[in-house]
Order: C-alpha cells, then sequence, then structure tokens
C-alpha cells in the first residue's frame, strides 16, 4: 500500500492530517522555521543551510542565488492620511480574520481590517485590502475575486 507521502510526491491527493510520517516531518519543519525566522540576516551561510533541509534533498536540485522567503505579510496596523498625524507616528490598528481552510500563496499582503472566508484560496502576491467572501478563488493587486470555487474543483488534480 502506498504511503501518503508517496502520493504527495506523485503530485496525487494525500492526507496530511493523520499521516504520523508527515506529521513528524511537519512539526521539524516548523522547528526549523523557528530557527530561521531569528537568525540575523548576516548569518547567511546558516540561513542558507536550513532552507536546503526545508526545500531540497539534494544541492543538486536547488540553486540559492538570493535567499528564498514566502514573505506573508499581516499587517493589523495602519496610518492616517493626515501628514501632520503620521508625522507623529500616529497609528491605527484593525483586527485581521482569517477563515478556516484558507490557502494564501507566498508574498501576500494582508492589510488591516480585512477578513478572508472559509475555504477560499489566495494567488500568490495578492494585496489583499477588502474582504474576501469564502469558497472562492482571488488573486491580484488589489485582490478580487476570480471566481467561485467548484465541485469540478473536486477532481481537476485526481490522475
Amino acid at each position: 500500500m502506498e504511503s501518503e507521502k508517496e502520493k504527495m510526491g506523485t503530485g496525487r491527493l494525500y492526507d496530511a492530517n493523520y499521516d504520523t510520517e508527515l506529521i513528524a516531518e511537519r512539526q521539524a519543519c516548523k522547528e526549523l522555521c523557528y530557527t530561521l525566522n531569528h537568525l540575523p540576516p548576516s548569518q547567511i551561510a546558516e540561513r542558507e543551510a536550513i532552507i536546503r533541509r526545508l526545500f531540497c534533498k539534494t544541492k543538486e536540485r536547488f540553486l540559492l542565488e538570493q535567499p528564498f522567503y514566502c514573505d506573508y505579510g499581516f499587517y493589523t496596523a495602519g496610518h492616517p492620511l493626515d501628514v501632520e498625524q503620521r508625522n507623529r507616528g500616529l497609528e491605527y490598528a484593525r483586527p485581521i480574520r482569517v477563515g478556516n481552510n484558507v490557502w494564501i500563496g507566498a508574498q501576500v499582503c494582508v492589510l488591516p481590517g480585512v477578513t478572508i472566508g472559509d475555504n477560499t484560496v489566495i494567488g500568490a502576491g495578492s494585496v489583499i485590502n477588502r474582504d474576501i467572501p469564502a469558497n472562492v478563488i482571488a488573486a491580484g493587486n488589489p485582490c478580487r475575486v476570480i471566481r467561485e470555487i467548484t465541485e469540478e474543483d473536486k477532481t481537476k488534480y485526481l490522475l
């Protein structure tokens, strides 16, 4: 019987929620991410070593010319439009709410006060400056709904 990790490696659907091997690997990755995120930028060799451990098995499969970051930004603070208020260092804060089962692509910027609904997919590079409803695919700058997620999407990637 094929493991969930083997299914994952071939691009097919797999269950990562209850597979002990994948859970253990994810926990190890979380520990590495924590370490990476707390290293000073000047520790280039150490950062590269962790990135290689996170993203590749061999050096041949990964060329690191520049540091690799997903660089998500969740910004709950904003600044007034009035120059005098800004110059005084004033800002405001609005909570960000992200629903269950949301997928957020790399380099997404989420601005203050935004709510992202359940089961939504946000495309890489999006700037989210308004609420995004549940069960949609949204992307862009500014982020906009592209379409609803449909029943057909459940079988799109099955082989």
